[in-house]
């Protein structure tokens, strides 16, 4: 039986008393990260913003900047799926710039890959484009396999937006084929519903043409 919403609130906080307890901060700062990714998914979006700003607190007191541009990017991710875009690009080009100057290729790649989809959004397609494929390089440089497949839904996402029906079909082919031998249903259920709405105007457009 899986847990009820409050329960899972109630476990972070016990977690949190403990860590605090016994001085664990930077285990506190992580603690931190994903309960305010929780009380994003449950619509606690005040609260969600205050836990991600302790968080970065305590990550920047500690002076753990790896962990900081991680938390950053999920604080991105978070207003993104609150609809605030300005804010989202401008946190997640603080993220990147973080990966940047501490040399993290794989922080950077996940960075220039929520920055690829916030762009999307905001309809900046050639910079949206130019995100996506430097974070599928560093993907494939360091066999991130599931970044990678990211990347590649990205990039049909784009094309698909841009009526590049033919291109989009073969890159979310591509990342298809990826998530499938990795077996990530969660993602692949995703991406299937886009491919569907691409071949579904595909052949829309060919219809159109032969007639």
């Amino acid at each position: 039986e899986r847990g009820r919403p409050d329960e899972a609130v109630a476990q972070y906080e016990a977690a949190l008393a403990i860590e605090r307890e016994i001085g664990s901060q930077r285990d506190e700062a992580i603690t931190l990260c994903n309960f305010a990714d929780l009380l994003g998914g449950q619509g606690h979006t005040d609260r969600a913003r205050a836990t991600f700003t302790a968080a970065l607190a305590l990550l920047r007191e500690l002076g753990d900047r790896d962990t900081e541009a991680i938390t950053l990017q999920q604080l991105g991710e978070f207003e993104l799926g609150q609809g605030l875009v300005d804010e989202a690009l401008q946190t997640m080009r603080t993220a990147l710039e973080l990966t940047r100057v501490i040399g993290n290729r794989r922080t950077q790649g996940h960075a220039l890959r929520s920055l690829g989809g916030a762009l999307l959004e905001r309809g900046e397609y050639d910079d949206a484009r130019s995100a996506f494929e430097q974070a599928l390089a560093i993907a494939r440089a360091g066999s991130n396999r599931r970044i990678e497949a990211n990347c590649l839904a990205g990039l049909g996402d784009l094309a698909y937006r841009q009526g590049r029906h033919g291109d989009a079909q073969a890159l979310l082919g591509e990342a298809e084929a990826t998530l499938r031998a990795l077996d990530d249903r969660p993602l692949l259920a995703d991406l299937l519903c886009t491919r569907g709405l691409v071949d579904f105007m595909r052949a829309d457009r060919a219809a159109a043409q032969a007639a």
